[in-house]
């Protein structure tokens, strides 16, 4: 359908219907989703490819800022399967870091399925570690997971931000955990971002192999945790 859509309205209709198709139903089974998102990506012999390129290379590259949220809201649902997600992050782990770097204010829907990209990528314990260590050089700047999930949680709305702090959580044994305290102590986000870092930061310090890790004994991070 991308493939064969020759302008950016039909393009943008052709990734929706994708997108709509993927989303899993309220209280559907996991096995029945994670089939129907099979058949929508399967191998196209005509083209050569699945629908996993066109909506990478295509519509999340695109300058359109429309495009990259529905692609990203496509890919969202198709990290359901395994092998699906970890396709979707060798081929578009830059792009969907460029998309969490966006303002907010120009793609909010983008920001918040890039966000759920990677939420649905670290479910898979073995892809963790590359996601939270992934830098880049763009434009002659360093880019990286941590560098885009902070800009998320300086400039997301609420949802997106809470998201993003749960999404910091799963990824604390490689540097999240760090990230979260860096956000309380320096203050580095609005209340609602600073309130949802404190409550997940919580019961990692409750673990006895993260309490060393987490600087209690620092009173201006006591401070924040007891104030947020």
């Amino acid at each position: 359908m991308i493939i064969l859509a020759s302008t950016p309205k039909a393009r943008r209709y052709s990734g929706l219907v994708l997108a709509r198709v993927s989303e899993a139903g309220e209280l559907e089974p996991l096995f029945d989703v994670q089939e129907r998102v099979r058949k929508v990506c399967c191998h196209i012999p005509l083209f050569g490819v699945t629908a996993l390129d066109p909506m990478i290379n295509i519509m999340l590259r695109s300058i359109d800022e429309r495009q990259r949220a529905i692609a990203a809201q496509a890919l969202s649902c198709w990290c359901v399967v395994q092998e699906y997600a970890i396709e979707i992050w060798e081929k578009g782990s830059e792009l969907i870091i460029d998309l969490l770097l966006v303002d907010h204010e120009v793609n909010p829907e983008g920001m918040w399925y890039a966000v759920n990209i990677l939420v649905g990528i670290v479910q898979y314990r073995e892809m963790r570690e590359g996601v939270a260590t992934l830098e880049f050089l763009h434009d002659a700047h360093i880019r990286s997971t941590w560098t885009a999930l902070r800009h998320v949680i300086r400039g997301g709305d609420d949802d997106t931000v809470i998201e993003a702090a749960v999404l910091m959580q799963t990824m604390s044994t490689f540097g999240g955990l760090e990230q979260l305290m860096d956000v309380l102590v320096h203050e580095d986000g609005g209340p609602v971002a600073l309130k949802a870092c404190a409550s997940v930061v919580q019961p990692l310090c409750a673990k006895k192999k993260t309490r060393m890790r987490s600087l209690l004994s620092c009173p201006l991070l006591q401070y924040c945790l007891a104030r947020h």
